[in-house]
């Protein structure tokens, strides 16, 4: 979880141009997590999967490489309509030739029976050698600052579980970003880093769900907290111990693109530490008729590509800054506009630790 085939690749040097879709299809959810922000309520229809469907195969025949479904937003145990989904052939035929990684969201804390039950349904419609299925999953990170035995154990014995899957199965630890100050005395991201991989042999990654709040003022504020967070406790002696994706310029850029599907319609999906689910009508992309054409999505990019260059002269630094065309492949100017935000959203001091 800690490599990507296109890690340090800029666009000239592209062997490839890698998409996924992040397919907003399952409803409800059994828990409640700190620093969750999802909308519980969604779903699919018959049309939304035939314009899912359809919309991979245009990425194909123009020549993308397709390699990855994100199946949430909510957690695949948790939720009341995972059977559904994975019953849907239309959904199991997109990963029948193995080349596509089906990604799955879960806190595992439902019962032991629940998993191995709906593992057991899955493995009865994914039959396809080659099988790539990534777990990711957001842990109680309270349990982990007080080292609470119970919980890691129990997390771990959950996790020995996802060896069920008929699949190859990786996964990784996530967390929430909030204002973890303002919880937990003396919180240190490095040391809860180093934990998860010495405890449970993987990475943790940073999942910004706050952003997914329409109260953008709550938003720049929590980022700001999340940045000083990050300023304190990274320095050039640790950095190595975490895993700051955003410092990669070439990461979720333009030649690795994540599109959001939400009830029809694609949405651009920013990247700012992680990526932003922003179901806005700024980032929605319009259909020309009721499937999409490569016309529709390059036309947007075009244009989404354009006005962050624009709006680079309304903000407080962005034109004179030198990671700037990074953020612009992110389309992090793309959310600054949309939110009416100024100021940069990121750390620089942490990112440019990373340049050395």
């Amino acid at each position: 979880m800690n490599d990507s085939e296109c890690f340090g690749e800029s666009i000239a040097n592209a062997r490839d141009f890698r998409v996924r879709i992040n397919a907003e299809f399952l409803n409800g959810c059994e828990f409640d997590c700190a620093g969750c922000f999802v909308k519980r309520k969604s779903g699919y229809t018959d049309n939304d999967m035939d314009v899912l469907v359809d919309v991979i195969q245009e990425f194909r025949k123009n020549g993308y490489t397709f390699d990855e479904v994100i199946l949430g937003a909510t957690d695949f145990f948790g939720a009341y309509n995972s059977i559904e989904v994975i019953n849907d052939e239309r959904f199991t035929n997109i990963f029948k030739d193995g080349d596509v990684v089906l990604t799955l969201l879960s806190t595992l804390q439902s019962d032991v029976s629940v998993i191995c039950s709906k593992i057991c349904e899955f493995n009865t419609r994914f039959q396809f050698e080659g099988l790539e299925v990534e777990v990711l999953i957001p842990v109680d990170v309270k349990q982990l600052h007080e080292v609470n035995r119970g919980y890691i154990e129990n997390l771990k014995d959950k996790i020995k579980l996802l060896d069920l899957f008929n699949a190859d199965v990786d996964y990784a630890l996530q967390l929430n970003i909030r204002d973890l100050d303002k919880e937990m005395e003396n919180f240190d991201i490095v040391a809860i880093t180093r934990l998860v991989r010495e405890e449970f042999g993987t990475i943790l990654e940073f999942n910004p769900s706050f952003m997914r709040s329409a109260n953008i003022d709550k938003v720049v504020e929590t980022l700001g907290r999340w940045n000083n967070i990050l300023e304190r406790s990274l320095n050039e002696s640790n950095k190595n111990d975490v895993t700051l994706t955003i410092s990669n310029k070439y990461h979720a850029g333009n030649n690795e693109r994540t599109f959001t599907f939400k009830n029809g319609t694609l949405y651009s999906t920013p990247f700012i530490y992680e990526n932003v689910v922003a179901i806005k009508p700024e980032f929605a992309i319009k259909k020309s008729n009721d499937f999409y054409t490569m016309n529709d999505i390059n036309g947007f990019e075009f244009n989404a590509n354009v006005s962050q260059f624009q709006y680079m002269e309304e903000t407080d630094d962005c034109e004179d800054c030198q990671h700037v065309a990074s953020c612009v492949s992110k389309l992090i100017l793309q959310y600054m506009q949309a939110n009416d935000i100024k100021h940069c959203l990121l750390s620089r001091k942490s990112i440019e630790l990373y340049d050395n």
